[in-house]
């Protein structure tokens, strides 16, 4: 009898797909299975569990050879379960609450609550739901960008367990909410719950108040309580100082706080709540040095990861060094045989006192003490700080050694100005000044300075069993800039296992970045490896589920450039051989700002690329186009006839990409140019630019800087000369008549739509057509302002833009972002198999 994934290998179209799925979920389910609505299928099963029966009720898609670890695919089949699941709202029925997408490779399932707010989209709901995505372009962005939507995708091969993917559906179904408990292992979890999401102005207040507050609240204290004529406050009273303070709340977030935790405790459970107000305090302190508690629901995780590859008795094996104990969030709730805690504040070994009671606890600067130990110079065992048996433990060739951390993640360099003095000094340190004289490049990045001393330590004492567990950003595995420092890591220690989250998991700060556990085993050859080196690393994406559990969602390829061309090389190979005659031209902040510096740039310039770090990440804030260059020191590249298209290309290449938490340390690779669909890209990409809120390039004239005239001209404009001549003339305005007159000829992007006509979509074609309309509808508008330097026949879009949104032509400006966004969605679809992305 064939398998569930045989049986899929022999499935020719979707139909039997859908069968074959059919007839496994009935064995699994035992109830049967219709068609409602047309969809490829609903039941309705109860699910028992605890004592509680819960209803599941199943929509099901299936798709033949449709790639879901592609999301605009996983998009596009959401759209039509989304129109099957309006069906069931349209006559008045429970709407179904688990959703099963699956194929002959793939499957995953998730909960329909989280699209469920696209039911009230104002689209049309008459189309027919397998068509949905093909004209409802706004909606399948959304739905592409929707950070919520990341589901585990199931791949159906051999090793493929049907009954796993029941599981799912059902664990699904039973997923309740619950009051959670407070006890010691949680409380800094609901501690950064509570002033997070609860108090408006928590950063206003001192600690030792944050802390009174939500020990009061957690307790019923009949001195902490919302104001009854005011909910949005929350009042405190301090009894001992007679002391009464309202801070503002988010009422709908205290509301779920108070129904989301218990709040009856014994006695002793109080008193121990009172007892750790210190730990809080000091948590709270420590935020601004960069240092994160780490959950312990990711703590015990990260235990079940080490004891996978370690073994069950990796507790007594292992002489395990915490080089960054902190309060000991890493190990308190555990035994272990022999464990080392060193810190660097001799308060936190205080308040760690009844934790891992048996460890050795000592103060130790990890980044700045012993010295000589950075050296392979020998040491005598007496004139370490180090404790006697770690050293021992060193010295034997036997012992395995685990350097299990949470290092300080802070950048000495990077500092938002409001934390620049408390952070600008934090990477002068003896390890950051050895790792500048080896010429490595990131040695502001305090974690990366824990795992150079960590090999200087393999280094020194020729460590044969040493392992690394860390949490720290993924940066140091994907960075070009980390580079260098990755041959030497990777030189010395071999990845086991990798697992992202997001870094809000660990509080107080922003869930747009992952925090990485990563298990590492030794190399051991001191010796350049004649092997490749590694490039790509396989990840577990987790989450927490209701219970606080940590779960496995999703998988995750993270890779570096280290053997591939980046996409800032190929541009590099695009650029002029020489830009050596110069002009000054005054330095521009923004689109209509700029300063009295001026600075030479090269004569044949016609634009400028900022084009900054190689990943997703800086996409945001450091990929843009400028009429001149910025005082920023960052990568700006001219342009030219020779590299503008490619410079369109690449920028088009990195806006599009949607930046998420999971996907922000992706690096742009070179695109594949002899790729059968590159040139319609690089035609879409050009047209793209011209209307991108990120190109900030502009046209002026006769701008006055100290007696001196500048003008620029936009190489983006993407009419001709002889149309505007026209239009100014039949609209009586002598000055821009005049302007196209003396600084005539088509510019770059009008001359290059001509030549590329055939390659432009309807919706392209439509868009620059509506856009050209816009343009003659608000010329008359030119002669009452010239706030955005309008009085030029090349006015840029966003010139013309700012001109039509101050003159109430919204309705206008909708139409033309909505095709913009249909033009994004071709371009990525184009982009595919072009290679800017090695790995998604």
């Amino acid at each position: 009898m064939s398998t569930f994934y045989e049986s899929l290998q022999k499935a020719v179209n979707e139909k039997d797909v859908e069968h074959i799925y059919r007839q496994e979920l009935k064995k699994y389910l035992k109830t049967d299975i219709d068609s409602r609505y047309d969809s490829d299928g609903y039941c309705e099963i109860d699910v028992i569990y605890d004592d509680k029966v819960k209803k599941l009720m199943l929509i099901m898609e299936f798709k033949y050879d449709l790639k879901f670890t592609n999301k605009l695919n996983i998009a596009r089949v959401l759209i039509q379960v989304l129109f099957y699941i309006k069906k069931f709202e349209e006559n008045g029925q429970r709407i179904p609450n688990v959703a099963l997408i699956g194929d002959q490779n793939e499957a995953f399932v998730m909960p329909t609550v989280v699209i469920e707010k696209y039911l009230a989209a104002d689209i049309d709901w008459f189309h027919a739901p397998s068509e949905a995505h093909k004209d409802n372009y706004d909606l399948l962005m959304e739905l592409f960008e929707d950070p919520s939507i990341n589901p585990f995708i199931f791949a159906i091969d051999e090793h493929f367990k049907f009954s796993e993917l029941v599981e799912k559906i059902k664990g699904l179904a039973l997923d309740t909410k619950y009051q959670i408990r407070i006890n010691q292992g949680n409380i800094l979890n609901a501690y950064y719950s509570f002033i997070l999401g609860v108090i408006s102005d928590y950063k206003k207040i001192s600690p030792n108040y944050l802390v009174s507050i939500f020990i009061g609240t957690i307790l019923q204290d009949k001195n902490v309580y919302v104001n009854p004529n005011k909910p949005s406050m929350l009042v405190w009273h301090d009894v001992e100082n007679n002391i009464t303070k309202q801070y503002k709340i988010n009422s709908n977030a205290y509301n779920a706080f108070i129904k989301g935790f218990q709040r009856k405790y014994s006695p002793s459970e109080k008193r121990i709540f009172t007892e750790i107000a210190d730990r809080l305090i000091e948590e709270t302190n420590r935020r601004t040095k960069g240092e994160y508690y780490t959950p312990s629901n990711f703590v015990e995780y990260s235990h079940r990861v080490i004891e996978n590859h370690l073994g069950e008795n990796w507790t007594k094996d292992f002489h395990l060094w915490d080089c960054a104990w902190g309060t000991g969030n890493l190990t308190r709730d555990a035994s272990f045989e022999n464990l080392y805690a060193s810190t660097l504040n001799e308060s936190d070994l205080t308040m760690g006192t009844n934790y891992n009671k048996i460890s050795e606890k000592f103060v130790y600067d990890f980044l700045n003490d012993d010295p000589d130990l950075l050296t392979p110079s020998a040491m005598l065992i007496e004139d370490t700080k180090l404790p006697k048996r770690l050293l021992e433990a060193f010295h034997k060739e036997t012992e395995k050694v685990l350097f299990y951390i949470n290092p300080p993640y802070a950048t000495g360099g990077n500092a938002n100005a409001k934390d620049r003095e408390s952070k600008k000094d934090l990477s002068k340190t003896v390890v950051g000044e050895l790792m500048r004289e080896d010429n490595l490049k990131v040695s502001e990045q305090l974690y990366a300075q824990f795992l150079y001393r960590i090999i200087k330590f393999k280094e020194l004492f020729s460590l044969k069993n040493v392992y690394i567990g860390i949490f720290c950003p993924s940066l140091f595995l994907t960075g070009s800039k980390f580079k260098k420092f990755r041959e030497l890591f990777l030189s010395h220690f071999e990845f086991v296992e990798g697992n992202l989250f997001k870094a809000s998991h660990f509080a107080d700060v922003k869930d747009t970045w992952a925090i990485d556990f990563s298990l590492w085993k030794p190399v051991n050859s001191f010796t350049k490896t004649e092997n490749k080196i590694q490039t790509t690393f396989k990840h577990n994406v987790l989450d927490v589920d209701a219970l606080g559990n940590v779960i496995v969602e999703g998988q995750k390829i993270l890779w570096n450039l280290d053997d591939e061309m980046s996409l800032q090389q190929w541009l590099d190979t695009k650029k002029e051989s020489s830009l050596k005659n110069e002009k000054p031209l005054p330095v521009f902040t923004s689109a209509f700002r700029y300063n009295n510096q001026i600075k030479p740039v090269p004569k044949n310039a016609l634009g400028f690329f900022v084009n900054d770090t190689n990943n997703i990440e800086a996409v945001a804030k450091g990929c843009y186009f400028m009429p001149s260059r910025i005082t920023r020191n960052i990568k700006t590249i001219p342009m030219t006839h020779t590299n503008f298209v490619d410079c369109c290309v690449a920028f088009t290449a990195r806006k599009i990409q949607p930046n998420t938490w999971i996907n922000q340390k992706n690096e742009f690779t070179a695109p594949l140019e002899t790729h059968k669909d590159y040139k319609k890209f690089e035609t879409l990409a050009m047209v793209y630019s011209i209307f991108s809120s990120s190109n900030n390039n502009i046209s002026y004239r006769n701008l006055g800087i100290d007696g001196e005239k500048y003008h620029w001209t936009n190489e983006f404009f993407f009419l001709s000369n002889k149309f505007m001549l026209d239009l100014a003339d039949e609209n009586f305005n002598e000055e821009i008549y005049e302007d196209a007159l003396q600084i005539s000829g088509a510019r770059f992007m009008y001359k290059y739509l001509e030549e590329n006509k055939e390659n432009l979509t309807t919706n392209t074609k439509e868009l620059l057509d509506y856009a050209r309309a816009l343009i003659v509808k608000s010329f008359p508008l030119r002669k009452t302002t010239n706030e955005y330097f309008l009085n030029t026949w090349d006015a840029s879009w966003i010139q013309v833009r700012n001109l039509l949104k101050d003159n109430q032509f919204n309705e206008d400006l909708k139409i033309i972002d909505s095709k913009v966004k249909i033009l994004r969605m071709e371009l990525l679809e184009l982009s595919e198999g072009l290679n800017f992305l090695l790995h998604d």
